[in-house]
């Protein structure tokens, strides 16, 4: 063996970035006089990763390390279960009473109700992690309670795709627990935890808004077959973005007719168990919005109130606010009769915000209609950057089929020709 096949003497470590006890190899090359990656040496054997990890043997601990080719067998070499008797946890403060303490803290009025239900279900799934000690928390027990959780044996429903959610309410958790009880506490949580969470593919988004023709058909079809509140209802939410619970939870004193605007001040929210609805003070942003509403939607808020609807609210069941269940069972049953696949009554929000951008080419109108606190999220709404796209290639002529590439430019449009630099003999 030459000196260029040895295998090299001087190696250097160097920590990978959000998996701790995993490292990097770099040798040195007599060559270039620098530490390079193995992998950019043509004649070095040397393993490009070393993974370190503690183990129980005979009651002792000790160190174990091995190099690997790849970082996905380091990892899951480091990951493996300790064959031996598992580390004693020592008795304190566990991720259980954090959880306690926490849920106590943040209970009503403290988090919208809502809120604190939706919380509490997420937290069903941190049992794993009851009986660990804060003080000895680290990444690797949020590793094995992800493999717990993304495990075949564990109970999950099949739309399912991740357990992301639960991973950020765990940060939440945490955080609070950095604010409130020990300002020294580094989250075990790590970037690569969030996409450690799936363990399925995420399904593509789609355009889930209908056309104007479908919506037209979907009002028609609630106007002549169920309940007129189900008709004006969607009207209301299709003409001026509105969510389904700030809809339900409009009064008629907030609805001023003569000058075109409806204040959103509360909402009607519903019972996260119990599915009883009930009314809110505040919306979602905390702020009262006034919405400019267009002519047809004001004609049938007129039209509601000439109907004579009793009592404050524009839309309920002789009193009562609006179930959600009944609201949805009647649009899924009226998308369903004209040939729509079925969506949810969030879609007439998406649905708005499309052709109100589409037919006033205004995003920031669009913006404060819907209103969103940051456009990137009206523009996700709306759908604009793939639209804008789609009206922009009718343009690229370059980018057109041969067919079409002699179709003479708009008028105006300055053509410049392109000059290619003549070859050299």
């Amino acid at each position: 063996m030459n000196d260029n096949q040895k295998k090299p003497k001087a190696l250097q470590l160097t920590s990978v970035r959000g998996f701790p006890g995993i490292y990097k190899v770099l040798v040195w090359n007599e060559e270039k006089q620098n530490y390079m990656s193995p992998r950019l040496i043509v004649s070095c054997r040397q393993k490009p990763y070393r993974a370190v990890r503690w183990i129980r043997v005979l009651g002792k601990r000790k160190q174990q390390g091995r190099f690997f080719d790849r970082l996905e067998q380091a990892r899951a070499w480091r990951m493996e279960t300790n064959p031996e008797s598992p580390k004693e946890r020592s008795s304190s403060y566990t991720v259980k009473n954090l959880l306690d303490d926490w849920r106590e803290w943040s209970k009503p009025p403290r988090l919208q109700k809502g809120t604190w239900d939706l919380y509490g279900k997420d937290l069903v799934h941190l049992k794993f992690l009851y009986d660990v000690p804060m003080n000895e928390l680290t990444p690797h027990d949020i590793d094995a309670w992800l493999r717990h959780c993304l495990g075949p044996s564990y109970p999950k429903k099949s739309s399912r795709v991740s357990f992301l959610r639960e991973v950020k309410t765990l940060t939440t958790v945490f955080n609070w627990y950095r604010e409130r009880k020990d300002n020294l506490f580094q989250s075990p949580i790590l970037r690569r935890h969030r996409t450690d969470a799936f363990f399925k593919a995420k399904p593509a988004k789609e355009d889930v808004s209908l056309s104007v023709e479908e919506l037209e058909k979907f009002l028609e079809r609630l106007r002549q077959h169920h309940r007129p509140v189900y008709y004006y209802l969607a009207s209301f939410q299709a003409l001026c973005g509105a969510r389904v619970g700030e809809a339900c939870g409009i009064e008629w004193q907030s609805v001023h007719l003569d000058f075109s605007v409806v204040e959103i001040k509360q909402i009607c929210a519903w019972d996260f168990k119990t599915k009883v609805p009930y009314l809110r003070k505040g919306t979602k942003t905390g702020e009262v919005r006034r919405v400019v509403i267009p002519p047809r939607l004001v004609e049938l808020l007129r039209e509601w109130k000439e109907n004579g609807v009793n009592g404050p609210l524009v839309f309920h069941n002789d009193g009562v606010p609006l179930r959600y269940n009944a609201i949805q069972s009647a649009y899924k049953k009226a998308y369903r009769a004209v040939g729509i696949p079925e969506r949810s009554t969030h879609v007439l929000r998406h649905t708005f915000a499309t052709i109100y951008s589409d037919q006033t080419n205004d995003i920031r109108a669009t913006q404060s209609a819907m209103g969103h606190q940051d456009l990137r999220i009206t523009q996700h709404y709306a759908k604009v950057a793939e639209r804008n796209q789609r009206k922009a290639i009718q343009d690229f002529a370059l980018g057109r089929s041969k067919p079409d590439r002699n179709i003479p430019p708009p008028e105006g449009t300055i053509v410049i020709p392109l000059v290619r630099k003549k070859e050299t003999a």
